[in-house]
């Protein structure tokens, strides 16, 4: 997308950067992200029975803000290499936290089942 920035309209620009991130919160996250509004996914027009997004979401927001503004037209004076260097530090920060492992739970109160022969 870097290299083909130049030679596309603002709001192609935008469509492609906000269809990536969408397909990256999709596959790593499990949101339905490429069927959703952005309101949607940053949960801005949620209800109150429904779920809040996961909060590594928030990392997007600027970004999709801002696809948003070029793809609807309010804004062309968005900077490309902008967005482009915020979606991939936000790609980057998530891609990190998916990868490391989930906190240890909390001990156990209940007795412990085994399947070995007791002594």
């Amino acid at each position: 997308l870097r290299r083909r920035a130049d030679s596309l309209e603002a709001p192609a620009f935008g469509a492609a950067l906000s269809e990536i991130i969408r397909a990256f919160l999709h596959r790593r996250m499990g949101m339905l992200a490429r069927f959703a509004t952005t309101e949607e996914i940053l949960g801005k027009s949620r209800r109150r029975y429904e779920a809040p997004p996961p909060p590594l979401v928030t990392a997007f927001t600027s970004v999709l803000e801002g696809c948003d503004a070029l793809k609807f037209g309010c804004s062309t004076s968005v900077a490309r290499d902008g967005l482009i260097a915020d979606a991939e530090t936000a790609l980057h920060a998530v891609a990190a936290t998916l990868k490391q492992p989930a906190t240890a739970a909390a001990p156990h109160a209940g007795p412990v089942l085994s399947d070995a022969p007791a002594a």
